[in-house]
Formats: structure tokens, sequence, C-alpha cells
């Protein structure tokens, strides 16, 4: 999706998620997960917190299912309420999204032995801590000469780019 600016650009790599067979929203969702459950782990040794990496995966996996479940209903519910009604889903989602980041600060709390001020502290330095990549190297500075917005708009050096989108997810 970050790929997409209009509705044309999301069809082609529809069509190009269809045609290799990728797995394209899943791997964007568990690479998220993923950072977010390593970037705690190494923060929680700083923070003097006790969950292993296999608990802090576990625990964060139990918590988001409000979400999940949320995104299911929405599907659902969305193949039969009208536009009109369409309000109700963005609530369902808000609820859903709400309750799964309580479960993960609790979850959290618990599991790291966290006062609230810690709990609070760790997960914004979690959250700052996934930032760095992309804060450190993905910038105008960094950005070859003569290259688009977008990788997939023709990169003069996407053949020897190891970030290059295109060769990422759609080759």
């Amino acid at each position: 999706k970050c790929m997409c600016l209009t509705t044309a650009d999301c069809d082609e790599v529809i069509a190009a998620i269809k045609e290799n067979n990728v797995v394209f929203t899943i791997c964007g969702v568990l690479g998220g997960f993923s950072l977010f459950v390593l970037v705690n782990w190494l923060m929680s040794t700083f923070f003097e917190g006790k969950g292993k990496f296999k608990e802090v995966w576990i625990y964060l996996g139990y918590a988001t299912i409000p979400y999940s479940v949320t995104c299911f209903l929405y599907t659902l519910l969305s193949n039969f309420l009208t536009a009109e009604e369409s309000t109700f889903l963005d609530y369902l989602m808000i609820v859903g999204m709400g309750w799964a980041i309580v479960m993960v600060f609790f979850a959290l709390q618990g599991l790291h032995m966290y006062t609230f001020k810690r709990n609070v502290v760790s997960i914004l330095v979690t959250l700052l801590g996934m930032l760095v990549g992309s804060l450190s190297y993905f910038n105008k500075a960094n950005c070859p000469e003569g290259a688009p917005y977008r990788c997939i708009d023709g990169c003069p050096v996407g053949d020897t780019c190891p970030y290059n989108a295109v060769k990422v997810y759609l080759e």
C-alpha cells in the first residue's frame, strides 16, 4: 500500500501480486509485528524488563487478537452494510484497535514487571527504535541522482539497489 498513490498503481501492484503469488499483506503485517517484538525485547534489556523474546512474541500475539477479530468482522459486515451505514464499521475498527492497544500495554507491563510510567516510556522508546532504520538511511541525502519518487517508476540504479521495491515485492 505504501507504493500506491493512485488506483491505477494499486491495480498494477495487485495484478503483479496475483501473477507472482506473493502474499503481500501478510508479509507487511508480520514484518511490522516482528520488528515491534524485536525492538521491545531489545529495549527491555535497557529498562531491566523480565520478558524473554519468545514470551514477548506470545504475549503480543494474544494481545492483538481483538484487532484481528475486528478486521474479520469489518470484512464480513462490509459485504452487507450500505455506504451510509459504513460509519458503524469505522467505530468498530476504532474499538478493536483501542482494545488491542490496551491489551498490548497491560501485557507488556505484566510481562516485564514494569510500573505504569516505565511501561509508557518503554513503549515510546520501542516505537522510536522501530523508526531508526527509516530515519537514518531512507532520506533525500541518500537518494541516488535521478531517482524518481517511487521505485516502481523506474529508478536508474534499481538493478543494483538492495532496497528496490520492484525486486523485493514483484520479482
